[in-house]
């Protein structure tokens, strides 16, 4: 076991090293697409795994198998520092990348970023809600007749409180309870990471189109809407396309 999550930490460790030394390096662009979008598609699976190790860690230390407990560890932090990390790189534009172009070539840039902010955040939103709901009638498909959701919560609350007052009787439905509770903490830092793309995008387009500028809070309120906000950032997409082709065109005539 210690083998197995030995070679799992170490090369976590070169990767994070290397993407660290190449993106100082500007020999990688993580706020590709080649890059975000993979990430992207992998984030749900990174948030499960943390809570799911750090389960197993706790069943580790019962088992005084204090070795593997540290190599778990490492991971954890390994993955928390790999998310961080891309997730900051994605959310900003640094200095460097704004040298020696020229007001009108900052201005592109900035369009550019804010575009790829609103397609990351797209592609988010849909695959999430594609995972969300096909995760839903899952549940729902699995219930027996006569059940609802109300009664499922309320079940789940009842379940924590014997759980307290006999905990041997209920250790299989508390471990039912702690990964729905893990689940729905997911969904929610998924919901987050949607509308912290879209409202960075959103909020830099603003700044750089007048017409956007006009209506500025009603696209800020509109992003906080589920699948409207999805509408909506395809629509700024296309002004942002707009804006750049008459930039090009102004660009090309000077």
């Amino acid at each position: 076991m210690s083998i197995i999550l030995f070679i799992i930490s170490f090369i976590l460790t070169v990767i994070l090293i290397s993407l660290i030394v190449l993106d100082k390096k500007a020999k990688f662009n993580i706020n590709s697409p080649i890059t975000v979008y993979p990430f992207l598609t992998l984030f749900p699976i990174f948030l499960l795994a943390i809570p799911v190790l750090f389960i197993v860690s706790v069943f580790l230390f019962v088992s005084k198998d204090f070795l593997s407990i540290i190599f778990l560890i490492a991971i954890i932090v390994q993955i928390l520092i790999l998310s961080l990390y891309i997730l900051f790189k994605i959310n900003i534009i640094t200095s460097k990348n704004l040298k020696g172009i020229g007001d009108a070539g900052i201005k592109q840039l900035r369009l550019t970023f804010s575009k790829k902010l609103l397609s990351y955040s797209i592609y988010s939103a849909i695959l999430y809600s594609i995972c969300i709901i096909l995760l839903i009638i899952k549940c729902y498909s699995q219930m027996p007749e006569g059940l609802n959701l109300i009664t499922v919560i309320y079940t789940m609350i009842l379940t924590i409180i014997i759980a307290f007052l006999i905990p041997y009787f209920s250790i299989p439905v508390l471990a039912l309870t702690i990964a729905v509770g893990i689940i729905s903490v997911v969904i929610v830092i998924i919901m987050c990471l949607v509308v912290i793309l879209s409202l960075n995008g959103t909020i830099r387009t603003i700044f750089l189109l007048p017409k956007v500028k006009e209506k500025w809070i009603f696209y800020i309120l509109i992003m906080l809407v589920p699948l409207a906000n999805v509408v909506y950032m395809f629509y700024l997409r296309k002004l942002i396309n707009k804006e750049l082709v008459y930039e090009n065109n102004v660009a090309s005539s000077i």
